[in-house]
């Protein structure tokens, strides 16, 4: 019994130790472990706290050599600012150093725990102290590397962020540096200007020095000249003595003779003529032509002639057909188609609508109580030239005109074959009570007149016969007829008329077909060269539009084919032909002449030119 209570005491003594034991080895390894991680802690504040200090001084002293002057901050707010980031990222490691420390505590009092339990009643006071001690190593260990790992990433993001800071104030650098360059350049520039400015000024000063200089010298008194003694002034007497002396020793100044062969005359340099719009329209339209209309445009024929009908009193199918094939230069109306006022004014206004070019509508009408327009009401009836010039009154020829040329416009006529500029020589010729008289001046006057109405009213003017018919007594419409009057007549008596509205600007002139002896006896004056070009043109220096006489006549046709006469017409300088008495027969012969050469086709072009003057005078 005393076994057993000595066992169980004995027992209990030893739970009571070992429960003694236990107790001293938490303590012991509690006591470790708080000392391990204070001595750890310290260690790693004390140290962060250096690396920021020495980061703090190497980031203050950069920010002062590599602040910009233009900074928003001062560089010792920048090292305080970059100080207070790194001591917070520091402080950050030691507290995650100090919660990996307490984590490794609390593991080592686990293990510690369960080795005491398992090892309790195996091991002795001693192994559970120097365990302990090991594992307070360890620990320390622990935290010493941990502590380090941080401050060496502390220390290399303080390192980048003073690494961002270096290249920024780098590239502020760079701007200054760029800055000033610019800065440089300007004032360099500004320099070279100042300087440029003054050497002209320098230049233009000294230039006009010299010239000063230079022309003063010319002006200036020369040194080496003594100033004159004054000397007592002369008398009056003296001065006339001295006059008179002077007068006597000159000799007669004799001008050289120039010798007129040794003179040179100046070039003449002729002047380039000005352009006129009205030419430059003309050629634009011809260049633009084909010979056949070319040729077309300087015959003026009757709608007889060119429908091929006996007798026209109105325009019908025939004259379309033939205008569309034939763009005429000119219609050539009589008395034989006019059968009353509105055929004929319907004849003509139909025609107009026809023809696709501008045309000449002629009609003759001089005035009289026998003209057929007067008869049939076209206007009222104004006295013949002879009566007119009986009135002693000029204005009465421009009057007449006037009515004339208004009534030919008023039906589509916009050429007058009127007034007849001969004078009357021989009784019982041809020309009659339509001429205005004998003496040529005063028929140039009233001729001039009736001009002036007839444009006034609204047509051209076309003067006939050149060169006269008033002193022959057969009518070439008739027969041959030929003029025995002398040259000298002619200058002193027809010419002077013609001469005298010719100055006064009429535009066409018609040629007569009496042959004229005095100039040329071979042929009608319609065909001679000698009286259409070397007097009309060249003499009389007549600019406008000739045309010859009715080649239907038979001092013409009986001795002519249609054909030749047209051409010797154009040959002989007129521009127009008048209805040749078969129309296609003399289209046919001047474009045969034109291909063969006889007529050029810059003659054709010429005569087209002084007829465009007058058709597009009003359009360009």
């Amino acid at each position: 019994m005393s076994k057993k209570k000595n066992k169980n005491r004995k027992h209990n003594e030893y739970v009571n130790n070992e429960a003694v034991m236990e107790e001293a080895v938490e303590e012991t390894v509690e006591e470790t472990v708080e000392e391990a991680v204070d001595e750890a802690v310290e260690e790693t504040a004390e140290e962060t706290a250096e690396t920021a200090e020495d980061i703090e001084e190497e980031v203050t002293e950069e920010a002062y050599e590599d602040a910009p002057e233009d900074a928003g901050e001062e560089p010792s707010e920048v090292a305080e600012d970059e100080s207070e980031e790194v001591t917070e990222e520091a402080e950050e490691a030691s507290a995650d150093t100090a919660e990996e420390t307490e984590a490794s505590d609390d593991a080592d009092e686990e293990v510690s725990e369960d080795e005491a339990e398992e090892n309790a009643g195996e091991s002795s006071e001693e192994e559970a102290s120097e365990k302990a001690a090991d594992d307070k190593e360890a620990n320390k260990e622990k935290a010493a590397i941990s502590a380090k790992e941080e401050l060496a990433k502390a220390q290399k993001s303080a390192l980048k962020s003073h690494k961002e800071r270096t290249e920024e104030n780098e590239k502020a650098k760079e701007n200054d540096a760029r800055r000033e360059a610019r800065h440089k350049r300007r004032i360099r520039n500004q320099v070279i200007s100042y300087v440029a400015v003054f050497l002209f000024l320098a230049i233009v000063i000294g230039g006009g020095l010299f010239i000063f200089r230079f022309v003063s010298s010319k002006f200036a008194k020369p040194a080496d000249v003594q100033p004159v003694e004054e000397t007592a002034q002369p008398t009056d007497e003296q001065i006339e003595e001295q006059i008179e002396a002077i007068i006597g020793e000159e000799e007669e100044i004799v001008p050289p003779e120039i010798d007129e062969d040794q003179i040179i005359a100046e070039p003449d340099v002729p002047e380039e003529p000005e352009v006129d719009p009205l030419d430059e329209y003309i050629d634009g339209i011809i260049s633009q032509m084909s010979l056949e209309d070319k040729v077309a445009g300087v015959i003026m024929t009757s709608p007889e002639a060119l429908t091929g009908v006996d007798h026209a009193t109105l325009a019908g199918n025939g004259t379309k057909t033939a205008l569309e094939q034939y763009k005429v230069g000119g219609l050539v109306y009589d008395p034989s188609n006019v059968t009353a006022h509105d055929q004929f004014s319907d004849m003509i206004s139909g025609t107009v609508e026809m023809v696709q070019t501008p045309t000449f509508f002629a009609f003759p009408d001089v005035g009289g109580a026998d003209s057929i327009l007067a008869k049939d009401g076209f206007y009222n009836a104004v006295t013949n030239p002879a009566d007119t010039a009986a009135t002693g009154e000029v204005t009465n020829a421009y009057n007449n005109g006037e009515t004339i040329g208004k009534a030919l416009k008023e039906i589509g006529i916009n050429v007058a074959l009127a007034p007849i500029a001969d004078i009357s020589i021989t009784d019982g010729n041809v020309i009659g009570n339509k001429a205005y008289g004998s003496d040529p001046y005063m028929v140039a006057e009233y001729v001039k007149s009736m001009i002036s109405g007839l444009e006034a009213g609204g047509v051209t003017a076309c003067i006939k016969y050149f060169p006269g018919l008033g002193s022959v007594t057969v009518d070439p419409a008739k027969e041959r007829a030929v003029s025995d009057r002398s040259e000298t007549e002619y200058r002193s008596g027809e010419f002077p008329v013609y001469i005298s509205a010719i100055e006064g600007g009429v535009k066409m002139i018609m040629v007569g077909n009496v042959v004229v002896s005095a100039f040329d006896d071979s042929c009608p004056a319609s065909l001679s060269d000698k009286i259409v070009t070397d007097l009309l043109r060249d003499e009389f220096e007549f600019k406008g539009v000739i045309i010859s006489g009715n080649l239907s006549d038979t001092a013409v046709k009986d001795y002519y084919g249609a054909g030749e006469a047209a051409v010797l017409a154009l040959k002989a300088g007129c521009d127009m032909v008048q209805n040749p008495d078969n129309f296609e027969e003399a289209f046919n012969a001047i474009i045969d002449a034109v291909n063969s050469g006889v007529i050029s086709e810059e003659r054709i072009d010429d005569c087209l030119r002084r007829i465009y003057r007058i058709k597009y005078a009003d359009i360009v």
